[in-house]
């Protein structure tokens, strides 16, 4: 039979068995297996598959650090390598977002969509969510102009592809709060082009009639200084 047949080895059970934890969502069983695993009797791609593993158990038993350790291990060991690199980097930048550490998490996003550009992937759903991450890293640093225009070219480049209203309001949203109205209005419009009714489209709506009645209220009062003034002199 051990000529004929491929018999898994030990490791690689280990592997499979701490997979199938995870989707399960027994966190600690899956460890437990894992960390039984040996490395060195692992594939390349198995090595991959552990590494990633682990760093998504840390990552939600809330030990973050531990996570990125493992992420960062790994891409030193898969330098040049842009397929295995790409997600790696990606995962580490979402990491690096999450403990506001967001200069990093900004070089790691950016060295994942330029690994995504090497390889010619730049039309890939993976690749559209990278951009999407990049915007709101450049948000947090408060670099809220440059994530609009990440944005936009996000939406350029994918919306006829797949679902972003989501993405279209953050760019006008971020217009909106910044004062240009107009910007906000010119990106919103595009949200109503659906007979359906949409979500995103309504939360605009809301938001300009909103500024708009402020406004109108706001040059009501202007109006009165003088005449609230002489009613004060009179008493």
């Amino acid at each position: 039979r051990k000529v004929y047949e491929h018999y898994p080895r030990k490791d690689e059970i280990l592997l499979r068995l701490g997979k199938v934890l995870y989707n399960m969502k027994k966190y600690g069983k899956s460890l437990s297996f894992l960390k039984k695993v040996k490395e060195s009797n692992l594939s390349g791609s198995e090595k991959i598959e552990r590494a990633q593993l682990l760093a998504s158990l840390f990552e939600k038993m809330d030990d973050l650090e531990m996570a990125k350790a493992y992420l960062v291990n790994l891409s030193q060991e898969w330098k040049g390598e842009g397929e295995k690199l790409a997600p790696l980097y990606y995962h580490l930048a979402k990491l690096n977002l999450k403990t506001k550490q967001y200069d990093f998490a900004k070089a790691s996003i950016d060295k994942s969509l330029n690994q995504f550009e090497k390889m010619g992937k730049t039309d890939s759903k993976e690749y559209a969510k990278a951009l999407e991450l990049k915007a709101e890293i450049l948000v947090a640093l408060g670099k809220k102009i440059a994530a609009v225009d990440v944005y936009m070219n996000l939406l350029k480049n994918f919306e006829s592809k797949m679902p972003l209203e989501s993405v279209r309001y953050k760019a006008g949203l971020i217009l909106f709060e910044e004062g240009d109205l107009m910007g906000a209005k010119r990106i919103w419009s595009r949200l109503k082009t659906s007979s359906k009714k949409n979500f995103y489209a309504e939360l605009a709506e809301e938001k300009m009639k909103s500024e708009e009645w402020f406004q109108k209220y706001k040059k009501y009062m202007d109006r009165f200084p003088a005449l609230s003034s002489s009613s004060k002199r009179s008493q």
